[in-house]
């Protein structure tokens, strides 16, 4: 049986799979749309993989979902290159 974390359980540096799975729980059409939309998403300001670790940096994602929501003012600052 598969253990699902919340988003405030991921590691520091969760994966796209594990912040997809927080995100949408067992809806596998939902996780799969967001991994296929992250390129897309990166280009509008989702934060990209660390150049380390191949991961996203945990506060910068949920950073940038308040700041779609509506539930932050400032957009977040880029964690590293976010390149053109």
């Amino acid at each position: 049986m598969r253990v699902r974390l919340t988003f405030d359980e991921l590691p520091l540096f969760p994966s796209g799979k594990q912040i997809a799975r927080a995100l949408f729980g067992d809806d596998k059409s939902r996780v799969q749309t967001f991994l296929h939309q992250l390129p897309i998403e990166e280009r509008h300001g989702f934060p990209r993989k660390h150049p380390t670790y191949g991961t996203r940096y945990k506060p910068s994602v949920k950073a940038h979902l308040d700041y779609e929501a509506g539930l932050s003012r400032d957009a977040p600052p880029a964690a590293w290159d976010q390149g053109p």
